[in-house]
């Protein structure tokens, strides 16, 4: 999957039909929103793949995340990512719809966390 597909679902989401302006304007945005997920939750996903047995990433997070590359994150992470895309897509204009979707993100990470086993030494250690 492509980091190109977590743009076009989180536009799916919000119902994809968008003027010529404001679809250059989520263009322009969505790389920058993309590494802002992934500065995030960089240190989830190491834990995620630490814990259950997942390979390294193949590239870290960056400010910019370039859509033409792989999506770096266990594939666990992609609803979270559309969630977070469709939130900060549209939190300016239409601050109801930026919580709906911000709040399935933080739903979706709450269930990430929570398959993830702990027990105190990890909890303390944890960045």
């Amino acid at each position: 999957m492509k980091n190109m597909d977590i743009y076009k679902k989180a536009l799916e989401l919000l119902g994809g039909r968008f003027d010529r302006d404001r679809l250059i304007e989520y263009t322009i945005r969505a790389p920058y929103i993309l590494g802002g997920f992934f500065y995030e939750n960089c240190a989830l996903d190491d834990r995620y793949r630490e814990i259950l047995g997942y390979g390294r990433r193949k590239y870290t997070h960056t400010v910019y995340a370039d859509l033409a590359l792989d999506f770096p994150f266990v594939k666990r992470f992609q609803a979270a990512a559309e969630y977070y895309m469709a939130s900060i897509l549209v939190l300016e204009d239409d601050g109801e719809t930026g919580d709906k979707f911000y709040g399935l993100y933080s739903g979706e990470m709450a269930e990430i966390i929570s398959e993830i086993p702990t027990n105190a030494d990890i909890v303390i250690n944890i960045r």
